[in-house]
Formats: C-alpha cells, structure tokens, sequence
C-alpha cells in the first residue's frame, strides 16, 4: 500500500494544535508539518522581521516551532522535501507557488468547515 505524504501547514499554536489532532487520524500516511510560511515579496519581509507580528514570524511562529519539536513531528520547513498528495492548512489568504498544483483542504478553526481546493 502506497503511503500518501501530507503537509500539514500551521499557524498559530490553536491552529497547530488543531492540526496535530487531524494528523492523529491519519497515522497510516506520512505527515509532515510546517510553520505558515509564503514566497515572494511576503518571504522578503518575513525573513526581515517586518511580519513578526504574525504567524509568518515572531512570537506566533516560535510558539508553532517549540509544539512542532517538543511533539517530535515531522517537519518540512516551506514543504520543500516531498512532493506532496495532499496539504492540509489552517488559512488560504496565502497559497505558496509550490502547493499551487496540489489537493489542498482548508481547516477552519471557527467551525467544522472542510474546503477543498483542486486544482489542474
């Protein structure tokens, strides 16, 4: 049986939490993790400290970092070692070029909201 490889992308500690939880479920594949990350412009500004107020920096994002390490998950900085079946995250306001092509299923914290994105 073929392993499917998810990327779970996470923002802030609830929504990592959140997707610690769904990747309980999932146990029989292979699930990576990820701080919220972006490309671009926004990257720029991200790695220069401008977004640490964020999920994309700062505080938000070392608290991801601590639950990721402390829970001993799988982690694919940016998701860049594998390509993935399917990427699991917490918020669409930013869709990375490099997940762009793939399944994607929005979790959204406020309630139990499934929002599949596919794409050609």
């Amino acid at each position: 049986m073929h392993h499917k490889k998810i990327l779970f992308i996470c923002g802030t500690l609830n929504q990592t939490t959140m997707m610690y939880q769904i990747s309980r479920h999932l146990q029989e594949h292979d699930c990576y993790f990820t701080p919220y990350y972006t490309d671009g412009f926004l990257n720029i500004l991200a790695r220069n400290g401008y977004l640490d107020f964020s999920v994309l920096g700062g505080q938000p994002r070392n608290s991801t970092e601590k639950f990721l390490n402390e829970k001993k998950l799988n982690v694919d900085y940016g998701g860049v070692q594998h390509n993935y079946d399917l990427v699991v995250t917490c918020s669409d306001l930013i869709i990375p070029e490099n997940i762009k092509d793939k399944k994607i299923i929005l979790v959204n914290q406020e309630s139990i909201l499934f929002r599949v994105i596919i794409r050609p």
